[in-house]
């Protein structure tokens, strides 16, 4: 397989009237061409904030550094009209809230229509076909009458279809899935997940997930990584972050999570709350709210390093699932 999408060294920082905040704290992750990179946390960890910056969507008092590479050419060193013509042919973001992020006064069909035509250079006969062929593609009913109309007249589900069909209309080699299945029934979300399955597999795409959901991860990803405060805690394939993990934090989250393959009696919450981005304390972000706590953990900043071939995790100490 061939590295798609590369991010090297990202920070991502943001003045406000409190301070300076850093959402994303030089962070490395790669994902491949056909491969599922799953990126999970708590809300408030820099999950979103890092693929907004990579789509060239960071908020006016934000500021970005480091590399994020697709297919070699650095993102942040594009000229908003070079990335324009990357962003919805060669990398598209299916948003979590497909009602905000679809334009309210144009009908769905038309909207898609806009990207055939800047991507491709589509005519109308033409591009309608394309549209129909790829709302049938993604189980939207009756694509003729569904095409001409507006995102306040689709259920929920139809609408996330809709974000999709228009992510996958170009073919990109990068889907960025930012929650895609939020708000949605878990019939419809088991519907969703087994349609990025197959885009994976026959176009070849590489897919981001970001998600809190570990259930939807153990079904889709290849890889995982976790993020906390801002930084990845932890990374490694799918088996081993669910079966042999490495950090505190991970195992915090997949104990409050359920399982059907072993008895739960309850579920154990994470004690405490995300800290305060722009007030993080010293040595480990995760300190105050982690049950294996040390005195080194409270005084000095874990590195990520290897803890075997391809797994890494930032904890001062070595936990595994008993």
């Amino acid at each position: 397989m061939s590295r798609l999408f590369e991010i090297k060294n990202l920070s991502v920082i943001f003045d406000t009237a409190d301070g300076t905040i850093r959402a994303v704290n030089n962070i490395s992750l790669n994902v491949n061409q056909g491969e599922c990179l799953a990126i999970v946390g708590e809300s408030g960890s820099g999950k979103s904030q890092t693929f907004l910056t990579a789509m060239g969507l960071l908020a006016d008092n934000g500021r970005s550094s480091g590399i994020i590479n697709l297919n070699g050419s650095n993102l942040l060193e594009m000229k908003r009209k070079e990335l324009n013509k990357l962003r919805g042919n060669r990398i598209a973001m299916i948003f979590q809230d497909p009602m905000t992020a679809l334009t309210p006064h144009m009908k769905v069909g038309e909207q898609i229509r806009e990207v055939l035509v800047h991507h491709q250079g589509a005519g109308k006969k033409d591009s309608y076909k394309i549209i129909k062929k790829m709302f049938e593609r993604v189980n939207i009913p009756e694509p003729d009458k569904r095409m001409q109309m507006y995102p306040h007249e689709l259920s929920g589900g139809l609408r996330q279809r809709v974000m999709i069909a228009m992510a996958l209309i170009c073919k990109p080699d990068v889907i960025i899935a930012d929650e895609p299945t939020t708000a949605l029934d878990v019939t419809v979300q088991a519907q969703i997940m087994d349609l990025l399955k197959e885009v994976k597999t026959e176009i070849g795409a590489a897919i981001i997930l970001i998600t809190h959901d570990l259930g939807v991860v153990a079904g889709i990803a290849d890889r995982v990584a976790v993020m906390y405060a801002g930084s990845v805690v932890e990374s490694g394939d799918v088996f081993e972050i669910f079966y042999n993990t490495k950090h505190p934090y991970t195992l915090g989250l997949l104990s409050c999570s359920l399982s059907l393959d072993k008895k739960i009696d309850f579920l154990e919450a994470i004690k405490g709350q995300p800290p305060n981005p722009n007030k993080l304390p010293n040595g480990c972000a995760f300190n105050p709210r982690c049950n294996k706590v040390k005195a080194i953990c409270k005084e000095k900043e874990p590195k990520l390093k290897f803890r075997q071939q391809s797994h890494l995790s930032a904890c001062h100490f070595e936990f595994g699932v008993k």
